[in-house]
């Protein structure tokens, strides 16, 4: 799965974050890695009492998925210039993911709120986030089988 992957964008401009389409998950960070503060919360929400390594490891599975051949093509069914991360992207996802669920573990605030919250945040500034990822996604999934 990694063994073509490329560690950072062919354009070789080392940029932290490039939110330009062609540039998509090829940069340590881009609009999606706000997804993933919102995956880090929901996953504290669901496993807390599992704890971080526990929910990391989750997190690394899901990534492995997202850039097999198998998610590729089901994120391609709503994203279809998605051909997955780089490898820079990845390291960016997982630590995103730990910012968010660290920071969900610190706040003293209705933990389900926040998450709310901070998907309408992403929606009315991104018009995406966590929640609409996988909806449409896995609806488009479902719809293309029955074709």
């Amino acid at each position: 799965m990694f063994k073509n992957r490329k560690f950072w964008c062919p354009c070789n401009q080392y940029n932290l974050w490039d939110n330009r389409e062609k540039h998509q998950n090829k940069h340590l960070f881009d609009q999606y890695s706000f997804t993933h503060i919102s995956g880090g919360f929901f996953q504290y929400i669901l496993f807390k009492k599992y704890g971080f390594l526990f929910n990391l490891i989750l997190h690394i599975v899901f990534e492995i998925f997202e850039n097999a051949s198998a998610g590729i093509k089901f994120f391609r069914n709503e994203y279809d210039i998605y051909k997955g991360d780089t490898i820079a992207n990845i390291i960016g996802d997982l630590f995103m993911f730990a910012v968010g669920y660290y920071t969900i573990s610190k706040i003293k605030i209705n933990n389900i709120l926040l998450f709310i919250t901070f998907e309408m945040l992403l929606y009315f500034v991104y018009n995406d986030n966590f929640f609409l990822v996988f909806y449409k996604s896995f609806l488009n999934f479902l719809y293309s089988k029955k074709v």
